[in-house]
């Protein structure tokens, strides 16, 4: 660790955690209550959140694939 740094802490500045807010934001200005219903359908295939101090985050990089898939399907 030349750089002072964990693998852990390069890791989440790589691929951060966002809140649920910014996943909304990331995912087309979706409400609240459309990610609220997209967890609950299990056939989307939706990342699922982890909790941290009672608050759901999600990997930056999971949304973006998620989409991602969803795009290639769709074409």
């Amino acid at each position: 660790m030349a750089n002072g740094k964990t693998p852990l802490a390069d890791e989440a500045q790589h691929d951060p955690w966002i809140n649920a807010a910014e996943t909304c934001r990331l995912s087309g200005g979706i409400s609240g209550m459309t990610l609220h219903r997209w967890l609950g359908r299990p056939d989307l295939n939706f990342p699922k959140p982890t909790k941290i101090n009672g608050r759901r985050y999600w990997r930056q990089s999971a949304v973006v694939d998620w989409w991602e898939a969803r795009e290639s399907v769709a074409a």
